[in-house]
């Protein structure tokens, strides 16, 4: 089974000039993505813990980071950015010393906002069957830029990360939802195919704080007529009919990018 490394080695051979990630600072090729990665792998490899746990943030060195633990075979343990040094510590700890079966690829914990925090293990096979049924079930492509404003070290937002990876598709990365305008402009920038992820609080947030935006984009999407997301999620159907097309945008390209 291939890993996400793979595939980024493959499209940076294939399409080198494919934009892989973007935000408000720049971009980060597929050829300049891979690159980076190998270097810092190189680099983590000679770490003796088999976890390597870091905080995530909004830019291009933890999604090098990311990337080239894999690559260097660890497991990655993405915390929260401002996440007290002390749970840091406490967390580096207990991983360390944690039985891990061999196939683990990354540990997401949850932000402990209920209780003590908790892990779970996941493993390649997982990312890459997750991965495979979003790409089958909501359409990614490789002519696809998906906006994501969660949290890096989140499932919520991996789990977008993984299949625009496989696809080679763009991914744009921004800190939540502070600069409305600036995210309706990526909206309104993206070449071809747009989308997004956005969770009950975030959308209305746009409703309330973005109205006039938001009218623009649905007479778009109108006069356009594109196709919104059909969710495949009951826990979400209810309320994704009445906001799916906030929640996922995808205009239908003239042709596909090379």
């Amino acid at each position: 089974m291939n890993r996400l490394e793979d595939y980024l080695r493959e499209h940076a051979q294939s399409s080198p000039q494919r934009i892989a990630f973007q935000n408000s600072d720049g971009i980060l090729t597929y050829s300049e993505l891979w690159t980076a990665v190998c270097e810092r792998a190189s680099e983590i490899e000679s770490e003796t813990s088999r976890v390597y746990v870091l905080r995530s943030a909004h830019d291009f060195d933890f999604i090098i980071d990311y990337f080239a633990a894999h690559k260097a075979g660890k497991v990655v343990v993405p915390l929260e950015k401002d996440l007290p040094d002390a749970q840091f510590q406490g967390i580096l700890e207990l991983t360390s010393q944690a039985d891990m079966p061999g196939d683990v690829t990354d540990i997401l914990f949850t932000t402990g906002t209920t209780g003590k925090q908790k892990g779970t293990m996941i493993s390649q096979g997982i990312i890459i069957c997750d991965a495979e049924n979003l790409i089958d079930a909501q359409g990614f492509s490789s002519d696809l830029t998906f906006i994501i404003t969660g949290p890096l070290n989140h499932i919520g937002s991996l789990s977008k990360i993984w299949p625009s990876i496989i696809v080679g598709a763009s991914i744009y990365i921004m800190d939540g939802l502070k600069d409305l305008p600036a995210f309706f402009k990526v909206v309104k920038d993206a070449p071809w195919k747009v989308a997004t992820f956005q969770v009950p609080a975030s959308l209305r947030m746009m409703i309330q704080f973005g109205e006039k935006q938001l009218r623009i984009v649905l007479k778009n999407l109108i006069s356009s007529k594109l196709e919104p997301l059909q969710f495949h999620n009951p826990t979400w159907r209810n309320y994704a009919n009445c906001f799916r097309i906030l929640v996922f945008i995808i205009p239908t390209p003239p042709q596909r990018p090379e």
